[in-house]
Order: structure tokens, then sequence, then C-alpha cells
């Protein structure tokens, strides 16, 4: 059974994937295709060098689809269609606030920034497999 207030007292730390992969933001649309065939995830960040530029989602894939022509959206670059700059969180921060920012803004994953430099990725997959682990 899952605690009632087992959110509160999680951390984004404690839930975050901390192997991170990421993509550049120069990086070919083709590229960022073979990263979601080869991975099981829903979003890549984006980097210039080390810094966090953005974030690339399966949907924005989707929604560039639907308004360009196939041609033109194999030809893209990632800056193209990233979500720039992308809502991030701190490590520090509690999870049921990770919870509330992802639902407002309707995302499903928040970049986790320290000191200004990218230390994980939190999904609501993540979340989700950690509330499971307390119910076993």
């Amino acid at each position: 059974m899952v605690e009632r207030y087992v959110l509160p007292k999680l951390k984004v730390e404690q839930v975050m994937t901390k192997k991170v992969t990421t993509i550049d933001r120069d990086a070919a649309l083709d590229e960022l295709v073979k990263k979601f065939r080869k991975y099981d995830y829903h979003a890549f960040p984006v980097l210039s060098g080390e810094k966090l530029v953005g974030i690339v989602t399966k949907t924005d894939i989707l929604k560039i689809l639907g308004r360009e022509k196939l041609g033109d959206v194999l030809a893209s670059h990632i800056n193209d269609i990233m979500t720039a700059p992308p809502s991030t969180i701190s490590p520090d921060v509690y999870i049921g606030d990770a919870v509330k920012i992802m639902l407002k803004q309707r995302i499903r994953t928040l970049p986790v920034l320290k000191n200004d430099k990218l230390v994980g990725l939190i999904s609501h997959s993540d979340i989700v497999k950690r509330i499971l682990k307390y119910s076993d």
C-alpha cells in the first residue's frame, strides 16, 4: 500500500534519472529519430556545448509533421523544433512540487539543473515507478 504522504517526503534527486542521454542543438532530425528508436524515452534535453538550451519531445516531431512537408521536416535540425528555454527544476525540490509544475504546464519531463548544470531528468514515468515501488 502506498503511504498517503509519500510524494511530499521525496525530493527530485531521489527519483530522477541521473544518466541522461542528450542531443546537440545542431543535430539533424534523423539523428533524433535514431535516438527515439534506440531509447524508450519521450524527450531529450538539448545542449549547446554543456549548456542546456532546450528540450525536444516526440510530440514536437508530430507537431512539425502536421505543418511541414516531409522533406522539409527531415532537413530540419533540433534547433528548429525544440522547446526553448525549457522548464527546469532543482534536485532539492519536493516531488509534489515537480508534479504540480508538470500538470500546470502540461509536460511530462523536466530537466534537473544544479548550478546551471544538467544533473538529471525527471519524468512522470520516474514518479510512477517510485510510487509503485512503495506499493510492493
